[in-house]
């Protein structure tokens, strides 16, 4: 298990060094080699590095989509992020594949689509080296949780809602 720093646990992620710091934090992130591009009132830009353990098919050289998808939800969550100043736990993605990503760096951007109460809503799109789109997808975030906050737990849902 990673121990995080208590310096770790609040980052200001309303800017781009809180939230590069944030992406350096995380070993996966870190592997990836994220790179927060740039960051406007719409949302936030990416640099996504080439390695070569991205590979999910050795034949053609192309990124596994599970590192597409990954990178999907990453940059809606940080779109996030940099509203609310947190990151939000994943409750729903969905991600479309356009075409594969050949082994070449990439970038991406993600949005903020409506920001509510308990759930928030943010889309991604990934580019390959040439702007051409690779993946999109839109995700649903939990937003009133302690668990966004860094507690572990999730609140009670109301009794309509449990099984």
């Amino acid at each position: 298990m990673v121990e995080l720093k208590p310096e770790i646990k609040h980052p200001n992620m309303l800017d781009i060094a809180g939230l590069q710091f944030f992406l350096d934090s995380s070993p996966y992130n870190s592997w990836l080699g994220l790179q927060v591009s740039g960051l406007d009132e719409q949302g936030i830009d990416f640099h996504v590095p080439w390695r070569e353990e991205m590979i999910g098919n050795p034949f053609a050289g192309v990124a596994h989509g599970d590192i597409i998808s990954s990178l999907v939800d990453r940059f809606a969550i940080m779109a996030l992020a940099a509203k609310l100043g947190t990151p939000v736990p994943t409750v729903d993605l969905r991600v479309d594949y356009h075409r594969a990503a050949a082994a070449k760096p990439m970038s991406g951007r993600g949005e903020v689509i409506k920001i509510g109460k308990i759930v928030c809503n943010a889309k991604a799109e990934l580019f390959d080296h040439e702007g051409k789109l690779i993946a999109s997808g839109r995700g649903a975030f939990r937003t009133d949780s302690g668990f966004a906050r860094g507690s572990g737990e999730l609140p009670d849902l109301p009794s309509a809602q449990k099984k």
